[in-house]
């Protein structure tokens, strides 16, 4: 969804039939919002309405349904407007999606504390914090975008650099990090045939890939207890969350 008059209540019908065939329904009604262009051409109000309207029709279907927004950068004025306009309306927010591309290991431990500091500010202290992308960006979006002026190959390099052996260095420190990060999820992207995958367009696996395979084994020696367990590529902690 790109834009949308909220007003017209013609978003809630598509909500409710998906609602009928899912028990667990996250809400990203408007990936990365924050970017404009081709993410979103509304404005900030018709994003928050959106919400509002997506929300509402979810909850009176079955009050039991996990419902989410935001999908976007933790620092940004649609994370704090719509966090604000939910407490202002008394929406619900039962979980916070955002989105990590960082070039430091430890961006996403810092966007973690960021997310759970704008979260418990605005009273959603039992909203949990996920992370639904993340990957190192060693090669920044600059790099991996092309245009006619690059030298040749230059963007297939780049998008091998972030999932070559530095991008799994990163990755090692970035989760090892991440333990001790107020974080409930974290979702790596991606490990589809996309040249943003951790495999390349031949399903062959980068080594980005190799780290993150060992990533229980990490945290089977870091940690112990209940503390929160993020990981990147399917794994499950103790505690029984799902990452």
């Amino acid at each position: 969804m790109h834009s949308a008059d909220a007003n017209a209540q013609l978003w809630s019908s598509p909500v409710t039939v998906a609602m009928q065939i899912s028990s667990y329904l996250s809400l990203a009604e408007v990936n990365e919002p924050d970017i404009g262009g081709p993410m979103w051409q509304g404005t900030l109000q018709q994003y928050l309405d959106l919400y509002r309207v997506s929300v509402t029709a979810i909850k009176d279907y079955n009050p039991e349904l996990k419902v989410s927004g935001q999908v976007c950068s933790c620092g940004g004025q649609y994370a704090k407007s719509l966090l604000a306009y939910c407490r202002e309306q008394k929406l619900p927010m039962d979980f916070f999606s955002w989105h990590c591309y960082s070039n430091s290991p430890g961006g996403l431990s810092r966007e973690a504390r960021s997310a759970r500091s704008l979260l418990d500010a605005n009273g959603f202290t039992n909203a949990a914090s996920m992370c639904t992308e993340w990957r190192p960006m060693l090669a920044g979006f600059g790099e991996v975008a092309w245009s006619p002026n690059q030298p040749s190959g230059s963007v297939r390099a780049a998008f091998d650099r972030n999932r070559n052996h530095e991008a799994a260095a990163f990755a090692a420190s970035a989760l090892m990090q991440a333990q001790d990060a107020p974080l409930d999820m974290a979702h790596f992207y991606t490990a589809d045939s996309s040249p943003w995958s951790m495999f390349d367009e031949y399903g062959v696996p980068g080594k980005v890939f190799f780290r993150l395979q060992g990533v229980p084994s990490i945290v089977a020696d870091a940690q112990s207890g209940e503390r929160h367990r993020p990981a990147g590529c399917g794994c499950v902690d103790a505690s029984r969350r799902s990452f």
